[in-house]
């Protein structure tokens, strides 16, 4: 018998840096006229489309978040970024589980991360080499590593991982010129970590 497809639960309302986005719906009003979605700080909305596929609505979804991220670890003018920087954001929530990361406690990160497809793996066995540099954390984009300091207790080390993914993140939607930019890493990551600690992304998971 085949298995039986589960339709995914859409959430009614996610917290972006700390702000509550009621997730509403606006009637299609023709290609002419047409606006995707839309993200709304004073009245602390997200409206997308309503009608489309669950994966075209995360899409949208996904851009709102990027461009509300970006706009809170203070990029000045965020659109251009986030048109690159969503669709990898939007594979980071489909193809990983951040389950380890929430309200109560946070676990062990995965030991491999997909970022836009590509398989970064956690490594722990660099710890002279990170204690010679005074670093924590690295990635290393050519051999698809993320590097942390075995000593890292828990909630540290879900940020240095997440610090390391933004990284990733931004490499690989190549945006060469602000990926090691740690004026932009450091918020952006922490926001990224504060937004799978105050949501349960399990929605957006499309993998086994």
């Amino acid at each position: 018998m085949p298995k039986k497809e589960t339709k995914p639960t859409r959430p009614e309302k996610l917290i972006i840096g700390g702000v509550p986005y009621q997730l509403i719906e606006h009637p299609y009003t023709g290609e002419d006229r047409r606006q995707a979605s839309n993200s709304d700080y004073i009245k602390q909305e997200i409206s997308i489309t309503e009608g489309v596929p669950f994966p075209r609505w995360l899409s949208y979804l996904t851009g709102e978040i990027t461009y509300r991220l970006l706009d809170a670890a203070g990029q000045h003018n965020p659109s251009p970024t986030s048109r690159r920087l969503g669709p990898v954001l939007y594979r980071f929530f489909r193809e990983n589980k951040f389950d380890w990361i929430n309200t109560d406690a946070t676990g062990e990160p995965p030991t491999t991360l997909f970022v836009n497809g590509l398989p970064y793996v956690l490594k722990t066995d660099y710890n002279d080499y990170l204690d010679a540099r005074n670093l924590c954390g690295e990635v290393d984009y050519a051999k698809l590593e993320i590097r942390l300091h075995s000593d890292l207790k828990a909630e540290p080390r879900a940020l240095v991982f997440l610090h390391e993914a933004t990284h990733a993140l931004l490499y690989e939607a190549r945006l060469l010129e602000l990926c090691n930019k740690e004026s932009l890493i450091e918020p952006f990551s922490v926001l990224l970590f504060q937004l799978f600690k105050q949501n349960d992304f399990n929605f957006a998971y499309n993998g086994d």
